[in-house]
C-alpha cells in the first residue's frame, strides 16, 4: 500500500499557508502608503533617457539613450520601472523598484539588470525639495534621483555614496501619454 505520509505533507504545507494568509489581526497602519509615498507617484510615467557613463572602456566617457516606464503597484506602495538602455549585443534591460518602507523610514532603490547576476540594494532619505539620497549597505557606491522640474529629473551615480567620483550621470525626460492630443488639433482645440 503507498505511503500517505507526501500527500499528507503537501495537504499539511498547504493548509499552513492559507492559514498565514488570513489576517487575524487588523492590519497594522505602517503597512499602509504614508505621506512619502506622494513623492514616488512623480516616477510614474514614460521616459527618455540620456546616460553618460563617465568611466567607460580605456576610461573614455560614453553616453547612450535609453527608454523606460514605470507604474505604480500594490496599492501605491512602490514604482515598477522597466527599461532598456543602448542598442544592439550592448542593449540592457533594467527593472528598478523604488518603495518607502515607513517602518525603517527611508526609501528603498531594488534594481536588476540583463547584464548581471547581481541585484543592487540601497535605501536613503529625501530633502525638502523631493531629492531622494541612496546609498548601499556598505555605502560604497550612491544614487541621487532629483527633479528638475516636473518632467526632468537627474540620476547621479557615485563612489563612495556622497562622494566625488562619478561613475554616471542619467537625464530623463516625462513622454507624453500617448492619450494625450487624441481628438485635439495642433492649438489643443477639440475637432
Amino acid at each position: 500500500m503507498p505511503s500517505m505520509l507526501p500527500l499528507g505533507a503537501a495537504f499539511l504545507g498547504g493548509a499552513l499557508m492559507t492559514a498565514s494568509l488570513v489576517p487575524t489581526e487588523p492590519q497594522d497602519p505602517m503597512q499602509d502608503p504614508g505621506p512619502e509615498h506622494a513623492l514616488l507617484e512623480r516616477f510614474e510615467g514614460k521616459f527618455q533617457s540620456r546616460i553618460e557613463i563617465v568611466g567607460g572602456p580605456n576610461g573614455k566617457p560614453f553616453v547612450v539613450q535609453g527608454t523606460s516606464e514605470a507604474e505604480l503597484i500594490l496599492g501605491g506602495r512602490f514604482v515598477l520601472s522597466r527599461g532598456m538602455e543602448g542598442e544592439g549585443e550592448d542593449a540592457k534591460e533594467t527593472l528598478t523598484l523604488l518603495g518607502y518602507d515607513r517602518k525603517m523610514e527611508r526609501y528603498t532603490f531594488l534594481s536588476v539588470n540583463s547584464q548581471d547576476t547581481a541585484m543592487t540594494w540601497m535605501s536613503g532619505r529625501a530633502d525638502d525639495e523631493g531629492t531622494i539620497s541612496f546609498e548601499t549597505p556598505g555605502k560604497e557606491v550612491g544614487v541621487t534621483m532629483e527633479w528638475i522640474d516636473e518632467d526632468h529629473y537627474l540620476t547621479g551615480v557615485t563612489l563612495p555614496a556622497g562622494g566625488s567620483l562619478k561613475l554616471a550621470e542619467v537625464l530623463s525626460e516625462r513622454q507624453p501619454d500617448e492619450a494625450e492630443g487624441e481628438g485635439q488639433d495642433e492649438d489643443g482645440e477639440e475637432r
